[in-house]
């Protein structure tokens, strides 16, 4: 199963910094954090992908198209969360993890996922 989208929400994945917002115990997902995660479920659902109980091996390339220094780590929370009910149930079912960032012309996201047997 494989998602893109021309969409800019879903190009671009919030880093997990601007993905939670709030202080202490009240937080909650940030506006773009929300964008992102619909941006995302509807191009999963355009894609005909539906939620599947195995455990699954999630691959993303990030096309950047800036130099700003990034922690490649901070943008799979949302990506992952995003999936959830739609791809899997629960991201607890994500058992393989392969994420590559890579320099584009163009912001875009390949996110793949395949069921494990």
């Amino acid at each position: 199963m494989l998602i893109t989208a021309p969409s800019p929400a879903f190009n671009s994945p919030p880093s997990v910094n601007h993905y939670w917002l709030g202080s202490g115990w009240n937080r909650y997902v940030s506006k773009r954090g929300v964008e992102f995660k619909r941006a995302l479920a509807l191009s999963a659902k355009a894609s005909n992908i539906t939620p599947t109980e195995k455990q699954v091996c999630l691959s993303v390339v990030w096309h950047k198209k800036d130099n700003r220094r990034r922690d490649i780590d901070n943008i799979l929370k949302p990506i992952l969360d995003a999936l959830n009910g739609i791809a899997y149930f629960d991201d607890s079912q994500v058992s393989e993890l392969f994420v590559k960032k890579e320099q584009g012309a163009q912001e875009s996201l390949e996110i793949t996922i395949k069921e494990i047997q």
